[in-house]
């Protein structure tokens, strides 16, 4: 987070920028061992317990996986889980997609925070903390305080209109990015900015939203968001193969008897995560605290959640918890319940309801384990150091004012200066790891603006020279909503700000006020009053003078160096020096740990800083000045994206005198504004040498800008336009005319010298080694500088000068003893006290007299100083109540003790321990330690228990067990035992207690103690059964654990059934002796050896069979996994297992049907293979057949899919159409295509059936075999065992194919008639009919599709008919019979021609022959 000690937001040293997006990536895990390093740095041996729940749960289960055995005793994770979850990575995602669609996010390198992205992101996360229930319950369909109700109103035509509002206001409504899209926002009637209304619920988020981008950073959300999908407590450790098993098995090796609590409603961390917690972790106890507020309800359950841990606590920590102890806490003091990711933001419980007034001063019971608390002061009820609000708003004063004048380089030093400051004096309260505890608004009334208005009338006038009735512009309509939300909302700051109004010279001026919570700076604001919140909520029952700091921000000034460095030298710094020498005088060195000199050396660092601003020579800023036409065009030749040149202006203004000579004047006050800078100059023997330093990287800078702004599109435009028109005064000497080659070469070189000169570490110095420090690396870096840079000994030798004249030394030679001497004296005290502190803290949570003991050995060296020494004396009485405790836990030891002579033994040890005891007493609180009343009663206790030591009648009570009971070795050598939950077991009739009699004789002999001589024969007639019976007992062990490994691999009960047997007669032929007589042990063979050894081979040859349906389809790969099965059945066979034959006559039936399946698979591949149309056709039925195999192959798919691509790929065979001595034929004939495809078709099959089969006696003499049946060798059989047309198919398909190639072939077979025709035999069929004639041609026409084409081949798969070679030939053969047919038909037709023509011509006449008089005379005719 942006509170930890490392986050993107943190410097980057190799950069000098923050990391950002940069920043490394880190894990739970990572966390944790930061962690346990602070832990190991202060000592801590050993945590009880590890509490924490959501995120700080994930690192409860890491602690004990990344700490040693034994370090975390108990853990309790809340509201968590052992992996994150899909679900809750998904939402993680999309949150982060938020923040990366927002425009400033610029892959995380921005420079204003991506507030839209961000906020959109919370208020998501907000969701998954809450429960559908408790938002409808809180919420429901309220709409937010102050505005109507959203509802649309049918009775009401302006709410039909878009809520209440405008149409575009009311649609884009909470759109942070929005574009007003008219100068005039609408109005409403009233006059007001019309506000669509909105839900309570909507409020609430956008209230969250605009909450949380004021304290977090984007890269951090991101970052923490990415963590939390890292966290797995099985990753790297666990080796198990599912997930489950995995997780199973780190979680069994976390600590026992965890509390896990779980929250019903949780929609983030479901209630099934935890009982998957509770069920693996050893003794766990699971609690489901009922509550309608999801995920937060780890936070706002608290009195259920206290009540459950509390009980667990008592339970396991009992003598933590003897007594209770009352603690009075003075001033503030609030349970508050925050986080950063807002699980349990506190407002959503009380969103604007009135709450009752509470009670500041608490009485508060700790019946809990100890835990650190640093109560609110009462100055600083925010928890703020009190500079911390005042230097927030300086900050962004000085941004703001900065942000109008100057550009953004030369803002970038105040503004990190600035920033420095803020994260200096950031609250104590912020550390790693933990959330951000920002408090909540804890407003117990309404506050009433009128008090604030009464306020800023009486405090205004005299402040800021206000006249009251000028004020009123103060108090608009949105003045009550501005004072509501500053006085409940998170905002710290109000403004109040004085604004100039332009008026004539001679006029009176104008002033107005504004009220805002935001600083902008403009040059017409004459002052600026900071109205900063102490606390984070306005209390209506307490002034607002002590609730409030005041600060005026003076503007109107050319620069705010000056205002500032006042304000920081002459005001912040010296209060923070007060309140640290005043709060230091009552404390114990607290403040190196609390980072007080480094806040001191950066507001050291501030206020020289701002002093050197004051000091700057100022650069005069050079803007070139563009031509209008210029500007358009290059912009007119940046949107269509092409180069910019003089083409892009108007031919008649590159001729045109007028527009030549302003670009040519242009370029003359480009020269004078450029010289003006080339030629600046200082001395440097006035002023500091801060400001001979700061003037050359200056100067750099404003050279380097003028070169950019020389480059640039408009100014090369502007020369290419001189130079068209033969200007070339204004061009040839441009640069030279400038000088700026020349000043940016001797400035580049100057600043060899300026560049990284450490002139702030010796202004900065606080002390005298500092300053010797600081002194060498000045003249270091200036003698190691001058070499490289030519910068002038004349100007050198001032600047040392100048360096001496910055830094006075104040403090001289006794005062600088003193302050020496004093200062060592209170490190020294400070040092004394605290190690009484943590010496008092070591003895005060020793929880034995060991512990007490290892404390006073390591501070021993220590105790000749007397203010440590006293510290001793007050644990004395500790001290023996830690003896007393031990004592009761050696009473403990007492109980369930092993056997007689190891408790004999053990009660001399505990003897001599207590002896020590009490020696360690007398050596640490001296002699005459008894005397005391509370050593009295230890002396006595310690006698006492003394006394309970004695070890004779614990001997005395074994003789007398030891003669009662009969002891003697007789009986039968088994026994059947009914075993509890069914069923009989075989034992040796051997009572174990006679195993332990001859040593319980033997230690007693040792220990001194009289045996009687009868119990020490027993003892020796036990010594001499005893290697006899517990050979015997491990052999039936053994002989059960046999029976029960061939019970759970049924595979080789053929193969052991010898041994088996064998074993079963060796124990009915023991069940007629007596116990230990007449039975050789020797003789009793074991067949475990065998059992384990058979079990082996049986796994590796199932192993290989297994193999089989999924091993590459090679030859090879299936030969080396049959070999690996014969070489195992060989051993069997050489070692002489039973029944082998028939046991592998079954395994050859399993490997039977996995390779008929293999074949089965192969053949559809063929035909998959062979039915394709082309090479570029998707092969349709491979995919769904490999998708079956994957299925069973699983991980081999690459592995068979170079093989199919490889090997098992049916390469297409050309046959060529050829034309040879005027006959067309085919080359080679299609039956050799048969041949081939059928001859491949083998070969795929054969790498099955030509398969050695497994044989059970490869080993056998030839006079055995002969008389054996002849077996077959290999797995041709297989092809006979289809049960469907598989084999019959790629027969089918060949010939098929077969037939295709056949009738194509034919079609260019038919071409053979052209050579076979004679020309007068074709034209006699078609005689003079000129029908036939055209039906020739167009037949003709149509058959040129055939072979008139631009390919030269035709694909049929696993084919190609290649007629390149006879395709010419027949296109020119058929051009020929085309010419002779057309000519012919040209002939026939022009006879018809000429015959029709005569027939016209003929009946022409006749018709002009007839009288037209007789026609008309005549009679008439009728046609």
């Amino acid at each position: 987070s942006p509170y930890g000690s490392a986050s993107p937001i943190t410097t980057n040293p190799d950069t000098g920028k923050p990391y950002g997006p940069q920043f490394p990536p880190t894990t739970i895990r990572d966390d944790v061992r930061i962690h346990k390093l602070v832990l190991d740095h202060l000592g801590v041996k050993s945590v009880a317990v590890a509490i924490g729940g959501s995120m700080g749960g994930m690192a409860v289960l890491e602690w004990p996986l990344c700490s040693p055995p034994g370090y975390i005793r108990h853990v309790i994770p809340l509201a968590t889980s052992a992996r994150h979850s899909a679900w809750c990575i998904s939402w993680g995602e999309a949150q982060r997609q938020s923040i990366y669609s927002d425009p400033l996010y610029q892959d995380g390198f921005y420079s204003t925070q991506p507030a839209s992205g961000l906020a959109a992101a919370r208020m998501s996360a907000l969701l998954t903390y809450r429960s559908r229930d408790s938002f409808e319950s809180r919420f429901g369909r309220k709409p937010q305080l102050g505005r109507v109700d959203p509802d649309p109103d049918s009775t009401n035509p302006d709410r039909q209109q878009g809520g209440g509002g405008e149409p575009l206001e009311f649609h884009n409504d909470g759109h942070r990015n929005a574009t007003r899209r008219s100068p005039e926002p609408p109005k409403s009637p009233n006059n007001l900015p019309s506000k669509p209304s909105i839900f309570s619920a909507q409020s609430y988020l956008r209230y969250q939203g605009d909450k949380f981008i004021a304290r977090f950073d984007a890269n951090c959300y991101i970052h923490i968001t990415r963590k939390m999908d890292t966290h797995d407590v099985a990753r790297g450790r666990a080796v198990a193969v599912g997930e489950s098993q995995a997780l199973a098995q780190i979680l069994a090796t976390l600590p026992p008897r965890a509390l896990v609590i779980s929250i019903e409603t949780d929609g983030l961390f479901t209630t099934t995560e935890q009982r998957e917690l509770a069920a693996h972790i050893p003794d766990a106890e699971l609690v489901v605290i009922p509550s309608p507020d999801g995920h937060d309800g780890f936070l706002l359950e608290f009195k259920q959640i206290d009540m459950y841990v509390q009980r667990f606590l008592r339970r396991e920590f009992p003598e933590i918890y003897e007594k209770e102890v009352e603690v009075e806490v003075d001033g503030d003091f609030e349970v508050k319940k925050t986080s950063v990711f807002g699980e349990a933001e506190v407002d959503i419980t009380r969103w604007q309801d009135e709450i009752p007034n509470i009670t500041k001063q608490y009485r508060v019971v700790y019946d809990v384990l100890p835990a650190v608390t640093v109560p609110v002061s009462n100055r600083e009820s925010s928890g703020r150091t009190p500079s911390r609000r005042l230097l927030s708003s300086l900050n962004l004063w000085t941004r703001s004012k900065l942000s109008t004048k100057y550009s953004t380089k030369s803002r970038g030093s105040i503004t990190s200066v600035m920033s420095s400051v803020d994260s200096e004096v950031a609250p104590n309260g912020l550390t790693n790891g933990t959330t951000n505890h920002e408090a909540p608004e804890s407003v117990t009334t309404q506050f009433d603006p009128l008090v604030f208005r009464s306020y800023l009338l009486a405090l205004l006038p005299p402040v800021i020279g206000a006249d009251p009735s000028e004020l009123e512009s103060l108090f608009d309509e949105e003045f009550e909503e501005k004072v509501s939300r500053f006085a409940t909302d998170s905002t710290s700051s109000m403004y109040v700000v004085k604004i100039k109004e332009e008026v004539e010279d001679d006029a009176l001026p104008i002033y107005t006020y504004e009220l805002t919570p935001h600083l902008v700076y403009h040059p017409t604001h004459v002052t600026t009053l900071a109205l900063i919140k102490r606390g984070h909520s306005l209390d209506p029952l307490t002034p607002l003078a002590s609730q409030l700091h005041m600060m005026n921000l003076f503007g109107g000034e050319d620069t705010p160096y000056e205002g500032l460095h006042a304000v920081v030298s002459s005001g912040v710094k010296p209060w923070f020096d007060a309140f640290v020498g005043a709060r230091s005088s009552g404390r114990d060195g607290g403040d190196t740990r609390m980072g007080i000199p480094m806040t001191k050396k950066k507001f050291a660092e501030l206020e020289l800083a701002l002093l050197h601003l004051q000091q700057n020579v100022e650069i005069p800023e050079t803007h070139l000045v563009i031509h209008p036409v210029i500007q358009r065009a290059v912009e007119q030749a940046n949107s269509t994206n092409t180069p910019p040149n003089i083409s892009n202006i108007p031919p008649n203004l590159l001729n045109d005198s007028t527009f030549l000579n302003s670009l040519q004047a242009h370029v003359n006050s480009w020269i004078k504004a450029i010289q003006a800078v080339t030629k600046l100059n200082r001395d440097v023997a006035s002023g500091t040498a801060s400001q001979e330093i700061n003037f050359w990287l200056s100067l750099e800078r404003a050279l380097d800008g003028i070169e950019t702004q020389l480059r640039s599109d408009e100014v090369n435009m502007v020369i290419n336009c001189l130079r068209n028109a033969k200007r070339f005064r204004a061009t040839v000497s441009f640069i030279a005319d400038t000088g700026l080659k020349d000043a940016t070469d001797m400035v580049h070189k100057y600043n060899q010298l300026m560049k990284d000169f450490p002139l702030n570490e010796l202004l900065s110095a606080t002390d005298l080694d500092k300053i010797e420090e600081s002194l060498t690396l000045i003249f270091a870096h200036i003698n190691r500088k001058l070499k490289l840079s030519p910068y002038p000994i004349r100007r050198a030798l001032p600047l040392v000068e100048a360096i001496s004249r910055d830094f006075k030394l104040r403090m001289q030679g006794t005062e600088i003893w003193v302050a020496a001497e004093n200062a060592y004296n209170e490190r020294v005290s400070r040092v004394e006290n605290q190690i009484i502190a943590r010496l008092r803290d070591r003895l005060g949570t020793a929880r034995n007299a060991n512990e007490m003991f290892r404390v006073f050995s390591k501070f021993n060296a220590l105790f000749v100083r007397p203010k440590i020494r006293g510290a001793i004396q007050e644990y004395q009485t500790q001290l023996i109540d830690s003896v007393k405790e031990d004592i009761k836990h050696l009473h403990d030891k007492m109980r369930d003790l092993p056997p007689i002579a190891g408790a004999i033994i053990w009660a001399r040890q505990i003897e001599r321990q207590l002896l020590t005891y009490m020696k360690r007493v007398e050596d640490v609180l001296g002699k005459g330690w008894e005397l005391y009343a509370e050593g009295q009663k230890l002396q006595s206790e310690s006698t006492a228990f003394r006394k309970k030591l004695e070890t004779r009648p614990v001997f005395d009570a074994w003789l007398h067990d030891i003669n009662r009971r009969n002891m003697s070795v007789d009986g039968r050598l088994f026994e059947i035992v009914r075993l509890r939950g069914g069923g009989f077991q075989l034992a040796v009739n051997f009572d174990p207690q006679i195993i332990t009699l001859f040593k319980e004789v033997r230690n007693l002999l040792w220990l001194n103690f009289q045996v009687p001589h009868a119990i020490t024969n027993m003892a020796k007639d036990a010594k001499k059964v005893y290697p006899h019976a517990v050979s015997l007992m491990e052999t039936v062990r053994t002989y059960g654990q046999t029976l029960d490994l061939v019970e759970n691999n049924k595979g080789i009960e053929w193969l052991v059934a010898e041994y088996r047997n064998e074993s079963q007669r060796m124990i009915s032929k023991g069940e007629g002796f007596l116990l230990f007589t007449g039975l050789d042990y020797a003789d009793a063979n074991d067949p475990q050896d065998k059992t384990n050894n058979v079990i082996d081979l049986y796994k590796d040859i199932t192993r290989s069979v297994e193999d089989l349906a999924t091993c590459s389809y090679t030859t090879e790969a299936f030969s080396e996994l049959l070999s690996k099965v014969q070489a195992a059945i060989d051993r069997l066979n050489l070692e002489g297992y039973a029944n082998l034959e028939h046991w592998v006559a079954e395994l050859d039936k399993k490997i039977e049907d996995i390779l008929l399946q293999r074949l089965t698979q192969i053949i559809h591949v063929w035909c998959t293979e062979f039915d394709r149309v082309d090479d570029n056709d998707l092969r349709r039925d491979t995919l769904p057949l490999r998708d079956i195999l994957n299925k069973r192959r699983g991980d081999k798919r690459s592995k068979e899919e170079r093989f199919l691509e490889g090997n098992m790929t049916l390469k297409p065979i050309v046959h060529e159409i050829r034309i040879q001595n005027q006959v067309i034929f085919l080359d080679p004939p299609i039956e050799y295509a048969r041949a081939n495809w059928i001859q491949q078709l083998h070969d795929w099959l054969g790498v099955v059936c030509r398969l050695r089969r497994i044989q059970s006696s490869r080993y056998e003499i030839g006079l055995q075999m002969q008389g054996a049946t002849v077996t077959e060798m290999n797995y041709t059989s297989l092809l006979t065992r289809f049960s469907d047309n598989t084999l019959e198919r790629p027969f089918s398909l060949i010939e098929m194919k077969v037939q295709q190639l056949k009738d194509y072939v034919a079609k260019w077979l038919q071409f053979q008639s052209l050579w076979d025709l004679e020309a007068e035999y074709v034209f006699n069929r078609l005689g003079d009919s000129l029908a036939n004639w055209q039906q020739l041609l167009t037949e003709i026409k149509k058959a040129r599709s055939t072979f008139d084409t631009s390919e030269t081949q035709k694909s049929f798969g696993v084919c190609i008919i290649d007629y390149e070679q006879v395709q010419a030939r027949v296109n020119a053969k058929y051009d020929a019979w085309q010419r002779d047919i057309l000519s012919r038909f040209g002939v026939k037709l022009g006879n018809v021609m000429k015959e029709m023509h005569a027939s016209i011509l003929k009946a022409r006449n006749d018709l002009e022959h007839q009288s037209i008089e007789g026609l008309v005379g005549g009679t008439a005719r009728r046609f």
